[in-house]
């Protein structure tokens, strides 16, 4: 991929910003009707092909930079959080400032204090992050500069005879882990898989910020193509 100088904008279709929407509900609806793998892809394939066709939108209007803007800049990304900021996240949460509760509120005038408390635990005590790194750099990560935005994704070949160009988004707040269960059910399917492409939203994960205000769903759509 790397070798070759990936182009983001000549390797893929333009394909409309709803249809990792699209994709989400068809994996919901597979859990539910219980889809096999093929069946999946499949209806992946025919939802693909309908939303490949032009689709009219109004752009947003986020400003973005000049400055390193070339979109053959694409280079490998591994993850690496150095142990301090870890440390440092971990110690900020123990030193939570808890407020007053009235007693039995519960969830009736906002978040549950014990809840909160259970889940700030969770996250100070029990997560796992370098489980997680390693989970993320197990598949094949960059960093490319599109339209001046420093943007991070996956890119993950499929393994069939023939593979599909797909990019898949998450939405916000959201983070590209939300789609990472997708990739063996999309990946590898020995007759018709999908090369996939699963980036960062600007401001999200390891992906950079837009320099300025608008970036709505159709820019990140404009952004994409």
């Amino acid at each position: 991929m790397v070798g070759r100088s990936a182009k983001v904008t000549d390797d893929y279709p333009q394909l409309p910003f709803t249809f990792a929407l699209t994709l989400r509900h068809m994996i919901l609806k597979s859990m539910i009707n219980k889809l096999s793998r093929r069946e999946l892809i499949r209806e992946s394939c025919i939802t693909l092909a309908a939303l490949s066709l032009p689709f009219p939108f109004k752009s947003g209007t986020a400003a973005v930079s000049t400055k390193n803007s070339n979109v053959n800049m694409i280079k490998p990304f591994s993850v690496d959080v150095p142990e301090q900021v870890l440390d440092d996240l971990r110690q900020r949460l123990k030193l939570t400032r808890w407020p007053l509760e009235f007693p039995g509120s519960g969830w009736n005038i906002g978040a549950d204090l014990s809840y909160m408390k259970e889940l700030t635990g969770y996250w100070a005590d029990r997560f796992d992050w370098r489980n997680t790194e390693k989970q993320i750099n197990a598949y094949p990560n960059f960093l490319a500069y599109i339209n001046g935005i420093q943007i991070h994704f996956l890119h993950i070949k499929g393994k069939g005879k023939k593979s599909v160009p797909l990019l898949i988004t998450h939405g916000w707040p959201g983070s590209f882990l939300e789609m990472m269960k997708l990739i063996p059910l999309l990946t590898e399917e020995k007759e018709l898989s999908f090369d996939l492409v699963i980036p960062s939203l600007p401001g999200f994960g390891f992906s950079g910020m837009p320099i300025g205000p608008g970036c709505n769903s159709m820019f990140v759509a404009d952004l994409w193509h």
